[in-house]
């Protein structure tokens, strides 16, 4: 395949080999805009997740938001004001 180009396939219910073309199907040309994201968010998938090629174009955006999100921060612990006053609420019955 030639640099620039893109896969097309067949619409759904259509069986063959995808053919080379510089356009998505529809005739839409492939955003630059697009392509530049995408390998962006490749490269910090394999350095940081360790993801292949194959498990990068597998996942969903979802996924990847999810995965290379910051964590989420944890609650903070109960002070000891709230433990006593959780002992002494249920210590009586």
């Amino acid at each position: 395949m030639a640099r620039g180009q893109v896969w097309v396939f067949a619409p759904s219910g259509k069986r063959g080999t995808p053919t080379p073309s510089p356009s998505l199907k529809g005739g839409e040309p492939v955003s630059e805009a697009f392509s530049g994201a995408a390998l962006r968010l490749a490269a910090l998938a394999a350095a940081y997740l360790r993801w292949t090629p194959r498990i990068f174009w597998n996942a969903t955006p979802s996924e990847l938001t999810a995965s290379l999100a910051p964590p989420l921060p944890g609650e903070t612990p109960p002070s000891r004001a709230e433990i006593a006053a959780l002992i002494e609420r249920d210590s009586h019955g």
